[in-house]
């Protein structure tokens, strides 16, 4: 048997492997995680991370691909075959509200998070909405640039998920990231200043020792540095 000599496709490998290094490293620069959290994925601790990303990766490339040709955009999903309704099977990241009002959830959050601050208005504001024991589906998006509150949610309506500040509230507490994160819930579920009228929209921030919980005006265009956090619930 003769010898292999494609090289165009070790090429294209070694390619692929260099682009994929470079944007974990952009990534990591935007997000400013600890080193231990990045060698923690290439352990066994880190395999169901690694393959959350994996399926992340490939549901946001099929909404990317073209309707076939002939299908309504009235049709469920939008006619098109990749844009799945919730499912109770799905292997995606699930999160469930605990039972409990707003000001009971957000003292829940401060102990467990161990919040460094905790803004005022929103441990005052009463944000339930029906959510309190309903499991969610979650979605993360990192954009890597500036972009406006519309631009979030156009990305997140597109795959049929939304903000919602009870379940960004829950997800906090099992995953307590780095970085800066956010979840922008449409303008009727914001936090409106009484004073201004300024809407805003619930914010998280974590480094080395700081752990702050805030608020954010929706009309500001957000940095590249953040993370996007919608939900879609899972029926019962």
């Amino acid at each position: 048997m003769g010898k292999r000599t494609d090289y165009a496709v070790l090429k294209a490998g070694f390619g692929l492997a260099r682009g994929l290094s470079d944007e974990f490293i952009q990534a990591c620069e935007r997000v400013n995680p600890p080193i231990e959290a990045i060698h923690r994925l290439v352990t066994p601790n880190g395999r169901t991370t690694m393959d959350e990303l994996v399926r992340r990766a490939v549901a946001d490339w099929q909404v990317e691909q073209p309707r076939p040709a002939g299908q309504d955009a009235s049709e469920p999903h939008g006619g098109h075959p990749y844009r799945s309704a919730p499912s109770a099977a799905s292997s995606a990241e699930i999160i469930q509200v605990p039972d409990l009002p707003a000001a009971d959830l957000i003292k829940l959050a401060e102990k467990r998070i161990d919040l460094t601050y905790l803004n005022p208005d929103l441990a005052s504001w009463d944000f339930m909405q029906n959510e309190r024991g309903k499991k969610y589906e979650v979605m993360t998006w990192a954009p890597g640039r500036d972009v406006s509150s519309a631009d979030v949610r156009d990305y997140f309506n597109e795959r049929r998920f939304s903000g919602n500040t009870a379940a960004f509230i829950s997800w906090l507490m099992e995953k307590q990231p780095y970085g800066y994160h956010a979840s922008i819930p449409e303008d009727e579920q914001l936090w409106c200043d009484p004073e201004s009228g300024g809407l805003c929209a619930p914010y998280f921030y974590r480094d080395g020792a700081r752990r702050r919980l805030d608020l954010h005006g929706v009309r500001d265009d957000w940095r590249g540095r953040w993370v996007f956090v919608a939900f879609r619930e899972i029926p019962a």
